[in-house]
């Protein structure tokens, strides 16, 4: 399907709407314009009629023809037509005309008695020579003292009143040079609109090859510098999604390779008896480590794909959460390796609300190994609670060193690793954003409460509510 640009499109809007606006105008000159020469024909030939009624006052039957044709000649001097004249007494009997009549004939008193400007007759209701089956008929009376001695009519034939010549030539002289300068006007400023869209779309074009651009926004239209903004943090939310791509790429080889090749180094000693019955147990031991390490980064990513693609259900029981914290801290106790730090609970409550066991504790035993690697050995964890109107509050605080202020905003993002985090400890990123996710999947919240020079406080919130299974 071929498209047309924008510019074009508008153009061809544009005289479309500009010949239907002419056209309309011109309709309504042309209508207006016939009406307006219509009322003056039809005045002049009035004007006639009054001119000869002030003359024919007390003589009505001694106005000569000649007289009568000298005053429309020159009233009527521009005015293709000869109006028919007729002087008539009070009861419409003819007395005289400027043309040949039967004096017997009498004008209906009805049609003088009418109030109208002008009326419109058939020449067959009177005995008057025309061209035209229709007349226009003026009247005027002829009056002294407030008494009417008789009537000046006057008939025009009414295809010449309505017959006009609209002189189209003006028409066209403002039509064309109108269209002309209204499609420059239009293509200059379409030009200027589509300009920006051209360069926004070459710039879309280049992003999606990998070129990662910006563009000027330092537009006036609104919306134009609203898009340009868009298009920008796009871009640049694009290069840091591909930068983190390479860096998780790189990340994940390094961190799958690391285990399997410790694994394969210890195995294929052991089995080329390069090492004693004593280290053999011992290196066995170690497969056994980085193995179960392997198997860790595997289920990491597996269960992040899964809430991320709502693939894991919530199966929600009741739980006291006094007696939850504990259990989860003794189990914390027993699996965590390389513990630095001493777990102290403070005003747990006994309280109990509807949640998913295994879910919740995946998120406090996330938190607790995040500071335990940050705590200083010996140091202590403390867990608190607390409750509001709507919740129950789980505080974990550790005294180590506190979250840099650079990661600080990132800390929830998917596979972002903090810089003292990147090269020191094994791990994909996903451990915050996965208790974010599990979070919301059980109706709370977990947020970053504080950090500083002296430890890290993160909080838990359950909604008393509790969530449902699904």
């Amino acid at each position: 399907m071929k498209r047309q640009s924008m510019q074009s499109l508008w153009i061809k809007r544009y005289i479309i709407t500009l010949l239907t606006a002419i056209l309309i105008i011109a309709f309504i000159y042309i209508v207006w314009n016939k009406e307006n020469i219509k009322e003056h024909r039809l005045s002049l030939v009035q004007t006639l009629n009054d001119s000869i009624a002030v003359q024919t006052i007390g003589n009505q039957d001694k106005i000569k023809d000649q007289e009568i044709h000298e005053q429309y000649n020159d009233i009527l001097k521009s005015f293709n037509a000869t109006p028919k004249i007729i002087i008539t007494d009070h009861k419409g009997q003819w007395l005289n005309s400027n043309f040949n009549a039967v004096n017997e004939t009498r004008i209906n008193t009805d049609i003088l008695e009418r109030e109208n400007d002008y009326d419109i007759i058939s020449t067959n209701d009177l005995n008057i020579p025309s061209t035209d089956h229709e007349l226009y008929m003026l009247k005027t009376p002829i009056k002294s003292d407030n008494e009417t001695y008789g009537y000046v009519i006057s008939f025009v034939e009414k295809n010449k009143i309505d017959e006009v010549h609209i002189p189209f030539v003006p028409i066209l002289l403002i039509a064309i040079p109108s269209i002309i300068i209204g499609t420059i006007l239009i293509y200059y400023f379409t030009r200027q609109m589509t300009t920006p869209i051209h360069n926004i779309s070459s710039a879309a074009r280049k992003l999606s090859d990998g070129e990662f651009v910006t563009i000027d926004s330092h537009y006036k239209e609104k919306e134009l510098y609203d898009f340009a903004l868009s298009f920008n943090e796009l871009s640049k939310q694009l290069e840091a999604h591909d930068q983190l791509r390479n860096e998780l790429l790189a990340g994940v080889t390094h961190e799958l390779k690391t285990p399997v090749a410790s694994i394969s180094g210890l195995l294929q000693a052991i089995q080329d008896d390069i090492v004693d019955e004593t280290d053999k147990e011992e290196f066995i031991k170690l497969s056994l480590q980085e193995s179960r390490k392997l198997n860790r980064l595997i289920e990491d990513l597996l269960v992040f794909n899964s809430f991320t693609t709502d693939a894991i259900k919530i199966n929600s029981d009741q739980i006291n959460l006094k007696e939850f914290i504990e259990s989860t801290v003794t189990h914390f106790d027993y699996q965590s390796d390389n513990q630095n730090s001493i777990i102290e609970c403070h005003n747990l409550i006994d309280a109990s609300i509807h949640t998913d066991r295994d879910r919740l504790s995946q998120v406090l035993l996330n938190l607790l190994n995040n500071a335990n690697q940050a705590s200083h050995r010996d140091s202590t964890i403390e867990i608190h609670m607390n409750e509001t109107l709507d919740s129950y509050n789980i505080l974990i605080k550790d005294f180590g060193s506190g979250v840099p202020k650079d990661d600080i905003e990132h800390i929830f993002e998917k596979f972002y690793r903090g810089q003292n985090k990147r090269y020191d400890t094994r791990g994909f990123g996903l451990g915050l954003p996965l208790c974010k996710l599990i979070m919301q999947k059980l109706n709370g919240n977990i947020q970053l409460l504080e950090t500083s020079s002296e430890g890290t406080t993160f909080i838990i919130k359950l909604n008393k509510k509790g969530v449902k299974n699904g």
